[in-house]
């Protein structure tokens, strides 16, 4: 029951953040190019590019876990003995490798991303560059455990713990910051 508020709540607030980060984004005045290119921009905006494709791998990863396992394995536990309870099971194994491979592309490419930022944080000297470093050191971290590990294991799981622990301490730091401008 819990479920069906929560999730939709998320759903409700995650976009009423992205209208109002838009309405809030100032507008760009004088020499539009050079406020586009600034010491790490690019790597910044290979990292938005790949992040977005990791975190939309990541939650077809949730979406199958969340969703189509769970109305399988409850098919299945309904079920009565015989053919029911064997298609499940079968739809199941078949469906179940893809959202594990994809789990493991979105740990590779989430490491990526946070690569990326913390090499852009590097080259931009506006935020402290320990957080930069931090940043290059999750990101090699979580693509080395994607790699190494099977997706099957705890240890491709712990693959995105790094990342997103280092968005909320660069989110932190940023908070903390005084708005320039």
């Amino acid at each position: 029951m819990l479920a069906r508020l929560v999730y939709p709540l998320c759903l409700l607030v995650g976009a009423l953040l992205a209208v109002v980060a838009g309405v809030l984004h100032p507008d760009l005045a004088g020499d539009g190019a050079a406020q586009l290119t600034t010491p790490g921009e690019s790597a910044v905006r290979a990292g938005l590019i790949v992040g977005t494709f990791a975190y939309g791998a990541w939650t077809v990863t949730v979406a199958f876990m969340g969703s189509a396992g769970w109305s399988l394995a409850h098919s299945f536990t309904l079920a009565e003995a015989g053919m029911t309870a064997t298609r499940a099971v079968f739809l199941f194994d078949m469906i179940h490798p893809f959202a594990l491979a994809t789990q493991r592309v979105a740990a590779f490419a989430l490491g990526l991303s946070t690569g990326l930022f913390g090499w852009g944080v590097s080259q931009g000297k506006v935020l402290p560059r320990w957080l930069g470093t931090s940043g290059l050191a999750a990101g090699a971290v979580a693509m080395g455990l994607a790699l190494v590990f099977r997706e099957d294991t705890k240890a491709d799981q712990a693959a995105f713990v790094l990342p997103v622990a280092w968005q909320v301490v660069t989110a932190a730091v940023m908070l903390r910051r005084p708005v320039r401008g």
